[in-house]
Formats: C-alpha cells, sequence, structure tokens
C-alpha cells in the first residue's frame, strides 16, 4: 500500500490529481488531498511527457511539485510513503495550462482572457495571423466590452500568448476547441468538421491531456472524438462543455452564467469542472449526448424570440403603426 498526503496552494493545477487516479487504478493508494489540486513536477526535460522508472524504492521518498501561483516550494510537498517493488510513474510537464483552439475568435478569446486572469497560463491557438498579431500587440480583434482591459493586464503578467504554431497544443494539459459545425448551400450540418480539425493536430495531442468541446456542434461528434482518441491509441479525456455566451457580453457571462460540463467519465468531468470552476461556482453535469441537444435548444430558442420579435414588428408595420 502507498500512502499519499498532499498539502499544497490551493491555486496549484490539477496535473498531481490525474496522476493519483491513474496510481489508484494502477495499485491502489489512500489519497488525502482536501479537495485542493496541484502539479506534478520533475527535473526539466524537454519532452512534455516524463517516465521515471525505479527499480526500488526506500521506506520513505518525497517528490514535490511548486504552485503555479503563490506558496512556497519549501512546504508545498507531495510526501509518498510506502514500499514498492517497481514503481512506474508519468508525470506530465506542461508549459502551458489550456491551449484553445481558434483562440483569437469571438467564443474562445474571452474565455482565454478569462482563463489567463484567473492565474492559469493561456495559449490562443489560431491560423490567422492577422488576429494572432492583435492580440500579442494588446489590441482585441473585435468589440467585447471590458475584455480590453484583461487583454493588457494578462500579456502583461505573462498568463497569455496567442500564436499560430501547431506545437503549442502538445505543450497545455486542457486542449479547448471552438470549432463550431458549418452548414452547406442546403443549410445540411457537417459533422466531420471538428472531426477534420482534430485530424489536423492530431500528432501534437499528447497522453494525459483532455480535450474539451466547446462550440455547438451537431449530436453525436463528442461520441465522434472519443472514437477518433481512441483510433490514435491515446490516453485522452473527452469533455463537452458548451458555451452559452453572447457576444459583447462574454467577461460577464461566463462569470455568471452556469457552467454545463459532460463527461463519461468521473475522472474527466472532475478534470473539465475543475476548469470551468476557476471562473463559476455552479457547474452542471450532463451527459454528452445532453449537453449537445441543450446547446442546440438554447440556442433555438433564442433565435424563435428573435424571429418572434421581428414578426410582430413587421405585421405592426403593415398597419401604419
Amino acid at each position: 500500500m502507498l500512502a499519499v498526503s498532499i498539502g499544497l496552494d490551493p491555486e496549484s493545477y490539477f496535473g498531481l490529481k490525474r496522476l493519483i487516479l491513474r496510481l489508484k487504478d494502477r495499485i491502489g493508494i489512500d489519497a488525502a488531498h482536501g479537495g485542493r489540486d496541484c502539479r506534478a513536477i520533475a527535473e526539466p526535460t524537454a519532452s512534455p511527457v516524463k517516465t521515471i522508472l525505479s527499480p526500488t524504492l526506500p521506506p520513505t521518498f518525497t517528490c514535490w511539485a511548486p504552485p503555479l501561483t503563490g506558496g512556497s516550494s519549501a512546504t508545498d510537498r507531495l510526501p509518498l510513503t510506502g514500499t514498492l517493488a517497481r514503481l512506474s510513474l508519468v508525470v506530465a510537464l506542461w508549459k502551458s495550462d489550456v491551449t484553445i483552439l481558434g483562440g483569437c475568435g469571438h467564443v474562445g478569446l474571452p474565455l482565454g482572457l478569462a482563463l489567463a486572469d484567473s492565474g492559469l497560463q493561456v495559449t490562443l491557438y489560431d491560423n490567422d495571423m492577422v488576429a494572432v498579431d492583435q492580440v500579442q500587440a494588446g489590441k482585441m480583434p473585435h468589440l467585447e466590452s471590458g475584455a480590453q482591459e484583461v487583454l493588457l493586464r494578462t500579456l502583461a503578467a505573462g498568463s497569455l500568448t496567442a500564436s499560430v504554431e501547431t506545437s503549442t497544443v502538445a505543450a497545455s494539459e486542457c486542449v479547448v476547441v471552438v470549432i463550431g459545425t458549418p452548414v452547406d448551400e442546403h443549410l445540411n450540418p457537417d459533422p466531420q468538421a471538428v472531426i477534420t480539425a482534430l485530424e489536423g493536430v492530431a500528432d501534437q495531442l499528447v497522453d494525459g491531456q483532455i480535450l474539451i468541446l466547446r462550440s455547438t456542434v451537431f449530436p453525436g461528434v463528442t461520441k465522434m472524438v472519443e472514437r477518433l482518441v481512441n483510433r490514435l491509441g491515446k490516453s485522452i479525456d473527452v469533455a463537452f462543455c458548451p458555451e452559452r455566451i453572447a457576444e459583447g457580453r462574454a467577461m460577464e457571462e461566463l462569470l455568471t452564467l452556469p457552467q454545463i460540463v459532460a463527461a463519461r467519465s468521473d475522472h474527466a468531468y472532475a478534470r473539465a469542472a475543475s476548469l470551468f470552476g476557476r471562473l463559476t461556482k455552479s457547474v452542471v453535469r450532463l451527459e454528452p449526448e445532453e449537453a449537445e441537444l441543450a446547446k442546440l435548444f438554447t440556442n433555438s430558442y433564442r433565435y424563435i424570440k428573435f424571429a418572434a420579435a421581428n414578426q410582430l414588428y413587421m405585421m405592426a408595420n403593415d398597419f401604419g403603426l
């Protein structure tokens, strides 16, 4: 039995929680973490994933993790006490906490700003070089109330960066996908759009990551992404956490609206909920298909309200009113 006790800064991240859950599944451990997360760190390495093999372990050994913000490395430690014949640990060494695919658009940029302002290291990946250059220069590429101040603050703090390099995907534990479902000239949706986009960065997906779908998708796309991950042979969690913000009010609504978090496993749900829990205290758990329909229903209801108001206005206009 390997006993694990953790006493780390509350602002630390979820890397160690993932490690503990993996250890628990593999060898059985008693984990007492007080509801707080931290990041597992080993000696520096160029590889984003490092495997540590130890043929023997002394009765007591210690590894430790400095928190992302605040805290003292002298006290923020993970003591691992026990005796094992052989232990294999996979420790993720992430350069960034979150990479957002489509990060400089109307949905991705406000989310990136809010997460970076909460203390996370965020990378905005986008293939729009003009938008990336604007963000890097501290200029919002579109109007969003309250965003300009946050952009300047997070850039100055070094917690936000924008890039056109796909390598940024491999550097983050959380990969948020802000790629919607386009329609053709007959208004038929293309459910393969998200899959195609992910296949384009498949070589940058790394074991231990979590993929979070954020935009409106065709029902069943989350399952298709799960199948893609399995086909790639990757150990990656998948979640669907739809945005429900209004353009122009995103910075307010990201911090006030309840966040829907959908995942099939408790592990994936806990990781996604931990991420969005930095923005709001209200998290609603659903199954992926429920969340996909909930997003479509809320969109449709909003359009119906707009259409009804417009129709009544036109009827009144016909009577010269």
